[in-house]
């Protein structure tokens, strides 16, 4: 989930030149090498290559993709520590998959997918909101007794 799809589309293009060049002048390396290397780009853009796929988040399952949407909508897209805490994943972990969520899914998922993810989260932070704004509003009303608790009536 989540790579940097078009460095990667452009490297995996670069690699297939290189493959089908070395294969046309018949200088393939052995089988062990190109598995054991996991390219067959130079050694500046092989490692490119690899810290890409390493940033992405493949071992995320789906629940967990779903759970981390849950808990944006929940605490609001920045409370990172909050969703974490939700997941029970480190601050860290949720730190950096929220980064690469909030840069790449508008354009990695599908179209009905990311609206449907942004109104939720939307919805969710609106509420967020409302709820912040009722609390302020209620404390500076009872800062307007002297004493709420005698001064106050209320009515079942």
């Amino acid at each position: 989930q989540f790579y940097n799809r078009e460095r990667l589309l452009e490297l995996s293009k670069l690699e297939f030149q290189t493959y089908a060049a070395l294969k046309q002048v018949g200088q393939l390396p052995p089988r062990e090498f190109i598995d054991k290397s996991r390219t067959l780009l130079p050694d500046e853009l092989a490692q490119e290559k690899l810290d890409l796929l390493d940033e992405g988040f493949g071992s995320w399952t789906r629940s967990q993709y779903f759970h981390f949407v849950k808990s944006a909508a929940k605490f609001g897209r920045d409370d990172i520590a909050s969703i974490a805490a939700d997941m029970e994943l480190s601050f860290e972990t949720v730190e950096s998959y929220s980064h690469a969520f909030w840069r790449y899914a508008q354009t990695e998922l599908k179209k009905d997918e990311w609206e449907r993810v942004a109104n939720n989260v939307e919805k969710g932070e609106l509420k967020i909101a409302k709820k912040r704004k009722l609390s302020s509003l209620l404390s500076k009303f009872i800062s307007t007794f002297d004493n709420p608790r005698k001064d106050m009536t209320f009515a079942n």
